[in-house]
């Protein structure tokens, strides 16, 4: 052996091992033990788990946000992706919960099942010591970084960490703090790295107040798209497009928007193993956004047969049908009202103001608003039966510490009517 071939392979032996996509490095490193997982071994992810993971670890985009339904797999993704940042990748980390129980719920059932049974991860993990009156089960270190689980009702604690890693799980089952949105004050602790890394994920709750439905819209927006076996066409799964025989939910099946034909679940797996993941607004960069629902879900429990008893056993219930929007479809609830017709209404608009008052009005009050440059007044009308007529508003401009400004608002107060 020449001396240059000696070079040579000493060289190659120090060159580092090519770095992998997440989703690559998950199936070779991660193990799911059997308290964590009904298929316990080496972690296999489901087709469209792959590009969520990827985006994660992909350096050209700071922002994931997830809109999901339970039984997609998103937990293995989280701690995937924690523990990637441990073996690869070192950086403080900082997950945040809705609350402290939910937190502790994370560390115990998915991160320290995975990383005992994944061999790469054993021991890598210890307690913090330098966190004092605190149980150090939340606060863990490594060689190069730090993994912090905080819950979100305690601004303290989101002002106490810095991260490069931001991870934000449930969203909508956050609230407003004395100090504001949780999500915010936890996105701050972000701000110092270039490169930081923001995931965001939650089942959404309420459609008009979902944290993770308004995350999402402003994201690339990508839905996960099925190729029709009859037709080839691909489209997203949609409940609107699962029917059944009359009274026979567990027969459920999918039907095509383009072909219409009728396809049974047993096209299910090769369906989800062709999909792909297209983006409705490709031209946002830096932040990927997925929405995926458990119509896609291969698990048992998840085949459009069960989903349609389920579905079938809630529907007559708002609260339990609105479990099954949040939790099955991946989608906000949205509270019925009654539909107005506008032109009705306005039929009975009655013509009556300060100047042309109601006969059943009896007496009148005025509501006096005070701002920094001016006063708004409204008067209100009241009837024997309670019924209240606006009857006008007004405004005064000016300083309300002005003299003039007092003396105008007399003025109106004093009209008589």
């Amino acid at each position: 052996m020449t001396i240059e071939t000696t070079r040579r392979m000493a060289m190659e032996a120090l060159r580092p091992p090519p770095r992998l996509r997440l989703s690559e490095w998950i199936e070779r490193s991660l193990r799911l033990p059997s308290d964590v997982s009904a298929l316990p071994g080496p972690v296999r992810l489901y087709p469209y788990q792959r590009e969520i993971a990827d985006a994660i670890s992909d350096p050209l985009i700071t922002r994931v946000s997830v809109q999901k339904s339970a039984r997609i797999g998103y937990s293995t993704l989280l701690t995937g992706a924690i523990a990637s940042h441990v073996v690869n990748d070192p950086a403080l980390i900082l997950a945040v919960l809705p609350t402290e129980e939910d937190c502790r719920r994370f560390v115990t059932s998915d991160v320290e099942p995975i990383f005992a049974a994944s061999p790469c991860l054993a021991g890598t993990l210890s307690g913090d010591l330098q966190e004092k009156n605190r149980n150090t089960m939340l606060s863990r270190r490594f060689a190069g970084g730090s993994l912090k689980v905080v819950g979100a009702k305690s601004p303290k604690n989101l002002r106490g960490h810095n991260a490069r890693v931001l991870i934000l799980d449930e969203v909508d089952g956050m609230d407003i703090t004395a100090e504001g949105s949780p999500i915010a004050l936890a996105e701050m602790r972000t701000a110092q790295f270039p490169d930081r890394k923001i995931i965001l994920g939650s089942t959404p709750v309420f459609e008009e107040t979902s944290l993770v439905i308004r995350a999402y819209a402003q994201s690339d927006q990508r839905i996960y798209e099925v190729p029709c076996p009859c037709c080839g066409s691909f489209h997203e799964l949609k409940w609107k497009d699962i029917q059944w025989p009359e009274g026979q939910p567990a027969k459920a099946a999918w039907r095509c928007p383009s072909c219409e034909e009728i396809v049974s679940e047993q096209h299910k797996t090769s369906m989800v193993a062709q999909g792909r993941w297209r983006a409705l607004r490709p031209e946002v960069e830096g932040h990927a956004g997925f929405k995926i629902n458990a119509l896609v879900a291969p698990l048992a429990n998840a085949t459009w047969g069960k989903l349609a008893v389920e579905f079938v056993a809630a529907k007559d219930d708002p609260n339990t049908l609105q479990t099954f929007t949040n939790l099955v479809l991946g989608e906000g609830w949205r509270e019925e009202g009654e539909e107005l017709d506008q032109t009705a209404l306005q039929a009975r608009a009655e013509p009556f103001s300060a100047d042309a008052l109601p006969e059943p009005v009896l007496a009148v009050t005025a509501g006096v608003d005070v701002q920094r440059d001016r006063i708004e007044v409204t008067y209100i009308g009241w009837a024997e039966d309670d019924t209240a007529y606006v009857l006008g508003h007004r405004v005064v401009w000016g300083a309300p510490d002005e003299n003039e400004t007092w003396r105008e608002l007399d003025d109106l107060l004093k009209h008589r009517f």
